[in-house]
């Protein structure tokens, strides 16, 4: 991690996201180094930097499928920008940049506990009420209810006539006949 510092008066506050090929990962440091001179050449200074990150690639990105990501968060001036981008093109290591305005992003957000170690809340029980009788007064017997399976099986008499059904319904619906009524409803009101 890198020491944070104050930002000049022009300076903004942007996220430098890049990969690198897994096959980089022993030279990582020196790939760290090259941006952080690059940034430094560009009147910037980083402000807090990640650890990389092995990640599958949603998709291959110059024939990669596995890369590194790292996020650095960089203070640069504005018009500096379009230089830093144009000095990170021609950076061989790096398959894939993007430098976003910080402003735009939201902060990470906080990693939940494990399930284990989290703290159960306390719960408040308020008796529920129906037609002015809670539920506690009102006496009911357990009712125990017993699932029977549905019944999908059907005989052949029955799918027989279901395919009729669906076919007759078919056969009313054609485009031609709602044409003809369509065009003798359109007449009547014309006469």
């Amino acid at each position: 991690m890198i020491k944070e510092h104050t930002p000049r008066i022009n300076q903004t506050e942007y996220e430098l996201i890049y990969i690198v090929p897994l096959e980089k990962f022993e030279s990582i440091d020196s790939i760290k180094e090259t941006i952080q001179k690059i940034i430094k050449h560009c009147n910037g200074q980083i402000k807090k930097q990640s650890q990389p990150q092995k990640r599958k690639l949603a998709f291959p990105i110059k024939r990669v499928k596995n890369g590194i990501y790292i996020v650095s968060r960089v203070l640069i001036e504005k018009k500096f920008t379009t230089m830093l981008k144009e000095k990170l093109k021609p950076v061989p290591e790096i398959i894939r940049y993007s430098l976003i305005r910080a402003g735009q992003i939201p902060e990470p957000k906080k990693q939940e506990q494990p399930a284990s170690t989290k703290k159960p809340k306390p719960v408040t029980e308020k008796p529920e009420t129906t037609r002015n009788k809670t539920r506690e007064t009102r006496e009911q017997p357990e009712k125990k209810s017993k699932k029977t399976p549905k019944q999908t099986v059907r005989t052949k008499k029955e799918q027989k006539e279901n395919q009729e059904l669906k076919k007759s319904r078919k056969e009313k619906l054609k485009i031609e006949e709602l044409d003809k009524k369509i065009d003798d409803i359109l007449k009547d009101d014309l006469i």
